[in-house]
């Protein structure tokens, strides 16, 4: 069953225009974003992970991480990385 007018007075109805999206998709779905960092800023990342590494090594020479306190705050780092 169709309907193409207003009953009765003859007047044809309009239908709405179909709505448009919101937003228009790319028209290259498959395109990636990607990041390149300097030689400089590569360097400087690398310098500040080993001297963490040092960091760490130095306070485990230490037995820093053999305090109760300090113990049960690396397990609870832990835990929630893993949970």
């Amino acid at each position: 069953m169709g309907i193409n007018e207003i009953s009765g007075n003859g007047i044809p109805l309009q239908r709405p225009a179909p709505k448009k999206a919101q937003y228009e998709k790319p028209s290259d779905v498959l395109r990636k974003d990607s990041v390149e960092l300097s030689d400089e800023a590569r360097a400087k990342f690398l310098a500040e992970q080993a001297k963490r590494l040092e960091t760490i090594q130095q306070r485990i020479a230490d037995g820093f991480y053999n305090q109760r306190e300090v113990l049960e705050r690396v397990v609870d780092a832990l835990l929630k990385e893993l949970l």
